[in-house]
């Protein structure tokens, strides 16, 4: 048996919820951020030569912990 019923095709008819980040979390990322800016500095204040294989491994592990 065939409907009638018109299907809407009015996107804007249509409900849309939006997440938000909780504030915990947004502090949390900020913490992070903080953390890593410190960690960098000191990286860059020990003025390390970029061939060996100390700063690479000092580099390795800053992206592991951003990531």
């Amino acid at each position: 048996m065939a409907s009638n019923r018109q299907r809407d095709t009015n996107p804007s008819a249509h409900s849309t919820e939006i997440l938000t980040p909780s504030t915990k979390t947004i502090v949390q990322v900020q913490d992070d951020y903080d953390e890593f800016k410190k960690a960098e500095a000191i990286f860059i204040a020990l003025n390390l030569s970029k061939h060996t294989r100390f700063y690479w491994t000092c580099i390795s592990t800053l992206k592991e912990q951003v990531l």
